[in-house]
């Protein structure tokens, strides 16, 4: 029932505020004092039953085409404006003589199709991008003429040989690269000096015969060759060598001959000798070749190329018999044999019991000198800040919170206790819903929060109540938890106020106690006035000339009860009660009777407006809308 209330009452106050204002649409107003102004469409504007508004008019019409403003057609494409014959008329264009490959666009104007390119002003051919030696049978597609075969996409011509050493200039012609010549139907490479021993394979280019070679680096000569080279001679034919004067061929070589033979050396040319390796020559005379060392064998004899025989108290060094060394009894470890059964010390060591012990200048705290200045830590220490003559206790755990005092023992810093390996904080009060962090310094677990030195619980919401929980309240005597915290409770409803404490209401705006009964507020309003959104307004009808300033007033009320309408029932009731007495009260006045079927007078409670609108708007009789009147003005005095 209330929701068909609301919607009679929304129905009758739009109806009264009603302002048609848009495209199209004027406002006619009256010519004399009482004439009631009239909606109607604009100059150039005509009214549309189909669609119910006001549309623009084109004076010659607008055929196949769309009048958009008032004199303006726009046609549907491929269509096109005529204003020659026949004014704002859309017609298909026309083109004298029809479009090949295109499509007729404008009266006498051909488009091509896509890929195609125009020639004149109807006809339209494809287009390829390159298509020479060939015809353009559709976009981008060429077909070869006769004789030229496609090659990359190019028609190129095609020779029935593979044109080698040339290139295939036309269909079945070949034309030489430079530096060939035709014969027959190949190219061959031309020499201009012929090939002596050898043939023409390449523009000047000879290869020589087999068994013969070019002549200093000249390819069209052609010589000998012997793969032993013939040194010290030269080659008579491939393979054969003829020796120069002083020289006798041997296994086809050439050698030299020495009249005399040649000890420890060998005969390098005609009657010359020279040394073999390791061998020098004696007193300069290169017939007597002696054993040479490169170093000279000091302490020895060169017995041997590059080998000495010690003297006594000597040894060859590292098993190398070109150097020789004294010998000790000791192996001298970090020092040296400086004379036969005599060592001598490395820089940083020092002979001790007859060895060569480190020297460390410091002494080395917690640990022992393995080397010049440097210091070994004994077991359970380690190098204090990477310096190794001083050794500290190292121990398996950080000793956060301490310091290690011996291998593997930590000793704790005040404040602080050994627990197993690890030093940890002491607090003297106990940390109740936390943990002890630092010395006599506790941190509070989730869920709770500090309050002087103690850990308490915390909850979100607990206004009114007690947090005896993380996220747990306990409410007061009086109040319920909700999600917005704890909150009175009040035994009966508050009327006109709401429950601001146990079994307290207070009052909404514009309302007050009342006097026997706490839960009941009334309004403030006089009689003869009713309370709407917080403002005291009048109950009884206006005046006519009031009518004016009353209807604003009312369209202001509408404009808020609109706002209201979703929370406020009975205050719709309310004014549902004043709008039915100012219908009933306007009934009783004179109403003028539509003559044309198109304009309808209505006369509301505060005043008459008269609206030019198409009679499909209102469809329910005077008689009907009376009843339904009476039988609202029951139910809502019921209901009240």
């Amino acid at each position: 029932m209330y929701s068909r209330i609301f919607w009679i009452l929304v129905f009758v106050l739009c109806t009264d505020a009603l302002e048609i204002d848009g495209d199209g649409v004027c406002v006619n107003p009256g010519t004399r004092p009482g004439d009631e102004d009239h909606l109607m469409c604009c100059p150039q504007y005509i009214w549309d039953d189909e669609a119910d508004v006001c549309v623009p008019d084109c004076e010659h019409g607008c055929v196949n085409g769309i009048c958009i403003k008032p004199n303006q057609c726009v046609c549907a494409p491929p269509m096109i404006l005529h204003n020659s014959s026949t004014p704002n008329t859309c017609k298909l264009p026309v083109c004298d003589q029809s479009c090949t490959n295109g499509n007729c666009t404008a009266d006498n104007q051909c488009t091509c199709y896509k890929g195609h390119k125009p020639i004149d002003l109807h006809t339209c051919v494809p287009h390829c991008t390159n298509c020479s030696n060939g015809d353009c049978v559709s976009p981008n597609v060429c077909k070869c003429h006769k004789g030229y075969t496609k090659i990359d996409g190019q028609c190129k011509p095609q020779c029935k040989s593979d044109c080698r050493n040339g290139y295939c200039s036309e269909p079945d012609k070949c034309t030489c690269y430079h530096g060939y010549e035709p014969k027959g139907d190949k190219c061959e490479p031309v020499c201009e000096k012929s090939c002596q021993n050898g043939e023409c394979i390449a523009p000047n280019t000879c290869e020589c015969k087999l068994g013969y070679e070019p002549n200093n680096g000249h390819k069209e000569i052609c010589i000998p060759k012997c793969s032993s080279g013939c040194s010290n001679g030269y080659c008579l034919e491939p393979e054969k060598c003829a020796c120069n004067h002083g020289y006798e061929l041997k296994d086809n070589v050439c050698q030299p001959v020495c009249k005399k033979s040649c000890q420890n050396g060998n005969c390098i040319a005609p009657n010359k000798c020279e040394c073999k390796e390791g061998f020098e020559p004696k007193n300069g005379h290169n017939e007597i070749c002696i054993p040479k060392c490169n170093s000279g064998c000091s302490n020895g004899y060169c017995t041997e190329p590059n080998k000495c025989t010690c003297k006594e108290g000597y040894e060859p060094k590292n098993g190398n018999t070109e150097t020789c060394i004294p010998k000790c009894s000791s192996d001298c470890k970090h020092g040296y044999c400086s004379e036969p059964g005599k060592c001598s010390c490395n820089d940083g060591y020092a002979l001790k019991d007859g060895n060569c012990q480190p020297v460390c200048k410091k002494p080395c705290k917690n640990g022992f000198c393995v080397g010049p200045n440097t210091c070994e830590c004994n077991k359970g220490y380690e190098p204090k800040n990477g310096h190794k003559e001083t050794c500290i206790p190292k121990c398996s755990n950080d000793c956060t919170n301490g310091y290690c005092s011996e291998p593997n023992k930590c000793t704790c810093k005040e404040g602080y206790k050994l627990n197993g390996n690890k030093c940890e904080p002491v607090c003297k009060e106990p940390c109740h819903n936390g943990n002890c962090v630092a010395p006599n310094t506790c941190k509070c677990l989730k869920g709770f929060e500090k309050s002087k030195e103690i850990c308490l619980p915390k909850c979100d919401l607990c206004n009114n109540g007690v947090c005896i929980a993380p996220n747990e309240c306990e409410c007061s005597k009086g109040y319920t938890h909700t999600d917005k915290g704890c909150v009175p409770i009040c035994e009966k409803s508050c009327v006109n106020g709401y429950c601001s404490g146990p079994n307290e209401c207070s009052c909404n705006s514009g309302f007050t106690q009342d006097a026997l009964d706490s839960f009941v507020c009334n309004n403030n309003c006089g009689p003869d006035m009713d309370l709407i959104n917080g403002t005291c307004v009048s109950s009884l009808p206006s005046s006519p000339e009031m009518s004016s300033r009353n209807t604003t007033t009312t369209g202001i009320a509408s404009i808020q009860l609109g706002w209201m309408v979703g929370g406020a029932v009975l205050l719709l009731l309310v004014v549902l009660v004043l709008v039915v007495i100012s219908r009933l009260y306007a009934r009783k006045s004179p109403q003028k009777t539509p003559d044309d079927g198109t304009t309808q007078s209505h006369l509301g409670p505060y005043g008459s407006v008269a609206y030019t609108v198409p009679n499909t708007l209102f469809r329910k009789d005077i008689v009907e809308e009376e009843e339904e009147t009476n039988e609202t003005l029951l139910e809502g005095t019921s209901a009240v």
